[in-house]
């Protein structure tokens, strides 16, 4: 084990330590279950985290290296920081990196007079967190805010569903005369697609800078795509979505494995299997291979023709692709859509742990497993 991964898992065992009342000072002294119960509190904790980014939104984040780069020259434009600062600034990110959110706002609180830079690390970790009342304390006190603390908050507003507070975040920037970069524009576009807002999406997308998007990195250039794309195939909306596609192809933008399953995401939601399949069939065209992500969500369209999603799966099965709990979930609704109880009998009996029977979803489709017919003997 390398020293970051020890240190990581000393920070896990101390934290579930601490919440029953143990001492622990080195992971060595107890037992394998006990670590194992720390790293799993901590795996469920980034679940809920991760949810907010299902779909083809979940790749909509802030961390190309335009953003990267105004961090860094923000950095070198300030006064000589102390080491303190410094330090603590390193502990905050390389904890926020972990995803041990808590332990990162406790390295913030320790500092008597955070700078600007610390503060914004740590509004980056309440952002991660979604932590709205944590991170509205840290702006509240924020002196010098910039285009890297503005995007951080709008992004935070996009994930905590508030589009409003996102799009006044946006105005107060351009009030203060600072200017929004790329990244800007894909938190607030983001904001209005977890919002279901897809011609506030559309329309924040067109008002890019032409310049700017054309300076842009070929990954934000992919993402901002992404991002508009998503908005329109949240909302069923495949007309849209593939014209976005075909915009971005034909500035010579190369798409990748998560514009096709926005495309594929447009045709789910009303349950065009003929669409969704040609889409897919198009990714080998790119050279790009089928992942579990892309044949799920092509079940997904293929929910109300359960020969079709035998079909899919069966493909998945033949290259060696395991499927997750959510593909799971959605082979389960293609068999109650069918009314075949034996069918959904014998996948949930098969899947196993695979089916998540915490979630709302699974257990209602469990139910209506119990309440079909019992196959007729032959």
């Amino acid at each position: 084990m390398n020293s970051g991964s020890s240190r990581l898992l000393s920070r896990l065992v101390q934290r579930c330590s601490a919440s029953h009342g143990v001492a622990v000072h080195s992971p060595r002294f107890l037992p394998a279950s006990f670590c194992v119960r720390a790293a799993s509190i901590h795996a469920a904790q980034c679940k809920k985290i991760d949810s907010v980014y299902e779909g083809p939104n979940r790749v909509i984040l802030p961390t190309s290296r335009e953003m990267m780069h105004e961090k860094r020259t923000r950095r070198e434009n300030m006064a000589e920081r102390s080491e303190e600062q410094v330090q603590a600034t390193s502990t905050v990110s390389e904890l926020t990196k972990a995803r041990l959110y808590a332990e990162a706002l406790t390295e913030f609180r320790k500092v008597a007079n955070p700078d600007s830079v610390l503060r914004n690390a740590a509004l980056n970790a309440c952002t991660k967190a979604l932590w709205w009342d944590e991170a509205q304390e840290i702006w509240k006190n924020l002196e010098e805010k910039n285009v890297v603390s503005y995007t951080t908050l709008i992004d935070l507003c996009g994930k905590m569903k508030k589009p409003n507070e996102a799009q006044q975040l946006f105005d107060e920037m351009g009030s203060n005369d600072i200017a929004p970069n790329i990244i800007t524009f894909g938190a607030l576009i983001h904001a209005y697609s977890m919002s279901l807002m897809q011609d506030r999406a559309v329309a924040v997308f067109e008002s890019i800078p032409k310049q700017l998007l054309q300076d842009a990195s070929v990954v934000s250039k992919q993402s901002m795509y992404l991002a508009v794309m998503s908005a329109t195939a949240r909302m069923g909306d495949y007309a849209k979505t593939r014209e976005f596609f075909v915009e971005m192809t034909q500035a010579g933008i190369s798409p990748n494995h998560l514009h096709f399953n926005a495309m594929i995401s447009s045709c789910a939601r009303i349950g065009d299997a003929q669409t969704g399949k040609a889409i897919f069939d198009m990714l080998p065209h790119y050279n790009l291979k089928p992942r579990c992500e892309d044949y799920t969500i092509l079940i997904s369209c293929c929910r109300q023709d359960l020969s079709l999603c035998i079909e899919v799966w069966n493909l998945m099965e033949k290259n060696f692709i395991r499927p997750t709990r959510t593909t799971n979930q959605e082979m389960l609704k293609a068999y109650v859509n069918a009314g075949d109880r034996k069918g959904a009998q014998a996948l949930i009996e098969k899947a196993g742990e695979g089916l998540d029977r915490n979630n709302y979803r699974v257990q209602g489709l469990i139910s209506r497993v119990e309440s079909l017919p019992e196959p007729v003997s032959e």
